[in-house]
């Protein structure tokens, strides 16, 4: 193994299953101001070309407020994003998961945000390297 996986999954073809709650109701249309843009999961090699270190998992997400709650707009809001990662190590027979969390407080600047959030997993607790990782689930919603 060599250099550094990369792995861009788009919101449209994505195999991980994407859910974003909180959903707002104008005129009887149900409206969620939360999407989630695009996930890139990315490894890095240890030090000794003996598997992976880390992976990120990096979301890119957008808050559009209608302009119909204007008036109830907060300054801030808590994203939370939790991922999950399936690996396997090296004499390893079956994947092992982990679930990562991050939080962002992000300003509602008229009611639209465009930010990113990324969840970083290390493989330092494992005494075999790590040969293979993969996104499972990801899950953002307001706070």
């Amino acid at each position: 193994m060599t250099g550094t996986l990369i792995f861009a999954l788009c919101l449209k073809a994505a195999p991980i299953p994407l859910q974003a709650n909180g959903y707002w109701h104008v005129h009887g249309v149900s409206q969620d101001p939360l999407s989630v843009d695009n996930v890139d999961f990315n490894c890095t090699e240890g030090l000794f070309d003996d598997g992976f270190s880390a992976c990120t998992l990096g979301v890119n997400f957008s808050i559009s407020i209608p302009q119909a709650y204007a008036p109830y707009l907060t300054n801030y809001v808590d994203i939370t994003c939790i991922g999950e990662i399936a690996y396997k190590t090296l004499e390893g027979l079956f994947e092992k998961t982990v679930r990562k969390n991050a939080r962002k407080s992000v300003y509602l600047y008229g009611g639209y945000v465009s930010e990113h959030i990324q969840i970083d997993v290390n493989f330092i607790h494992e005494f075999e390297p790590v040969v293979h990782a993969r996104p499972t689930d990801l899950h953002c919603a307001p706070e």
